[in-house]
């Protein structure tokens, strides 16, 4: 598994997912600090830890969060609740 975040050049990070999505390597990202992320990329994630401006920043305002685990249910690392789902978008603030 490699846990990566933005805080090495967003191409290298990019780079890595490739890599390790072509190599069936899991990936964890941590979209930190906030940038937009390709949904390409995203799709080749095996988990991200977005707070809620980095979720935002990816997954756009639109959907709720219920709507963003129906649409992105492989993404999320923790059971698939909005209880939880909320403790993870908040995890910077503990």
């Amino acid at each position: 598994m490699v846990v990566l975040q933005h805080e090495i050049p967003l191409e290298t990070v990019h780079y890595v997912i490739e890599f390790c999505y072509e190599k069936g390597i899991k990936i964890v990202l941590n979209p930190a600090p906030a940038a937009a992320v390709p949904m390409e990329i995203i799709d080749k994630v095996t988990y991200v830890t977005p707070n809620e401006h980095e979720a935002v920043l990816i997954f756009g305002d639109e959907l709720s969060t219920e709507d963003l685990l129906r649409k992105y249910p492989k993404n999320w690392s923790l059971p698939r609740d909005q209880e939880v789902f909320q403790r993870v978008l908040r995890m910077d603030r503990f």
